[in-house]
């Protein structure tokens, strides 16, 4: 019986999605057949083992490092979410240490987490998405000839955090400043498409033919755009089919299988797009997508009457295959 340990929490403000995807997970993993240690990274930096039911602390752990000395595990399922989370640092520490995760690489968050290497990346392979452009904090920068609507979203952030459809210069320059004052550094001002939302998942390594690719979901939701509030107070429905035409969803596949392949992406690539007169733009890429009962992977596997527990073990097993 393999020891697996579900790494969850974290110090940013995305801990709590997090939690929900460990609860989610465990509730889904077959713990007959797999050894589940889920593990709470506290905001205090302090790490919580739980028991194998999920309710009592059975230890608390100062660093990370007394628990890969202490404890003897196969396998780390990387849940976390987040700045500090999903930037790659701690996957390179894994891969440095050859540790097998359930995860996408180093390589792949650092350039999807950021939305403005995400968004060259786009460009560099001749994939349509809105146009945008960088601004940082205390660096002076221009906005002239800007059309409102736009989109200002922090650069390097996660769980739509921050995203707000902007309609005029005031409010802006206000949004912009509070962007700063919570730290976000880098933020993108993007052209606003008024269209409607879908999402592609891939699932498995992109050296393995065997990779799973979910259907085209249409995101249904009342309101301007799919922002925080809207995603995790779980008011939207994914809807399978699509409505889009054959042709339009092959392209939309074509396009997410491409972008999953090219980040080199060993776990799940979520690629959210746009479409407008017929015309498809992709917004992002999402390597650590939420794994809790009402993400969007979760409603399109439940929609798609899949089991839960037999992708989590696809996940396990190609975790236990392929090592950095």
């Amino acid at each position: 019986m393999k020891t697996i340990l579900l790494l969850f929490g974290g110090i940013s403000d995305e801990r709590y999605l997090s939690e929900r995807s460990a609860k989610f997970i465990f509730n889904n993993i077959n713990t007959k057949k797999w050894k589940i240690f889920p593990i709470k990274w506290e905001k205090n930096g302090k790490f919580l083992i739980y028991d194998g039911k999920f309710c009592d602390i059975v230890a608390v752990y100062n660093n990370f490092f007394e628990i890969i000395n202490t404890i003897n595990f196969d396998i780390i399922f990387n849940l976390l979410h987040g700045k500090d989370e999903c930037n790659g640092i701690l996957n390179g520490f894994l891969e440095f240490l050859k540790i097998p995760y359930i995860g996408n690489s180093m390589y792949t968050n650092f350039l999807c987490f950021n939305k403005f290497y995400t968004k060259l990346i786009f460009s560099f392979l001749k994939i349509r998405t809105p146009r945008f452009f960088l601004i940082k904090n205390n660096m002076p920068f221009c906005f002239k000839n800007l059309k409102f609507p736009i989109i200002i979203k922090p650069s390097l952030s996660g769980s739509s955090i921050g995203v707000k459809k902007i309609n005029n210069e005031k409010e802006m320059i206000f949004w912009i400043n509070q962007l700063f004052k919570r730290e976000f550094d880098e933020i993108i001002i993007e052209e606003f498409i008024d269209g409607e939302e879908y999402s592609v998942c891939v699932i498995g390594d992109y050296r393995d033919k065997n990779k799973i690719i979910l259907p085209v979901a249409k995101i249904n939701y009342v309101g301007e755009i799919f922002d925080e509030k809207l995603k995790y107070e779980c008011n939207y429905k994914v809807n399978i089919p699509s409505g889009l035409p054959q042709a339009m969803e092959k392209e939309i596949i074509k396009i997410s299988l491409k972008l999953h392949n090219f980040l080199k992406a060993t776990y799940i690539t979520r690629t959210d797009l746009i479409v407008k007169s017929n015309k498809i733009y992709v917004l992002e890429v999402n390597s650590s997508p939420g794994l809790s009962s009402h993400s969007i992977i979760s409603q399109i596997l439940s929609f798609l009457s899949y089991n839960i527990e037999e992708i989590f073990e696809f996940l396990i097993n190609q975790a236990t295959l392929y090592k950095f």
